[in-house]
């Protein structure tokens, strides 16, 4: 069922997982949503398409999914030797390289589009927090 949900809005270079997820779908004009499942405690995405919905892409996890939005957005990506953090992506847009690095490749290039479209902060359902790093 779904539900009226406070938001809260949170860094996107600490966003992962369904948080990310939604992020994405958010940025790209996807009207995701999340629902409530039936016994109250699984929060889970969803985005409507031709009118009906169907559970939200995972974007940040699934090549199938993100795959397609890397190639959209021209996100290039590279090994980085000297960060930590493995992988950087780079999205070109509004005259400037949006740039995040993470140890996974998908991450790091949802990170940079989402920075791209919707600036360093982003508004996400509260329920999702948990989902970003803390």
């Amino acid at each position: 069922m779904e539900q009226t949900l406070e938001v809260c809005e949170l860094e996107v270079l600490t966003l992962s997982g369904v948080a990310l997820d939604f992020a994405v779908a958010d940025c790209l004009d996807r009207k995701p949503r999340v629902n409530l499942e039936s016994h109250g405690r699984v929060w889970r995405g969803v985005m409507e398409t031709a009118g009906e919905y169907c559970d939200l892409p995972r974007y940040s996890s699934s090549w199938a999914a993100g795959g397609p939005v890397v190639e959209e957005c021209r996100v290039s990506l590279e090994v980085a030797s000297q960060v930590p953090a493995k992988y950087l992506a780079k999205v070109p847009g509004r005259g400037e390289i949006y740039i995040a690095a993470d140890a996974r490749p998908l991450v790091a290039a949802m990170r940079a589009v989402v920075r791209s479209r919707s600036g360093p902060m982003v508004r996400v359902p509260k329920a999702l927090q948990e989902y970003a790093r803390k």
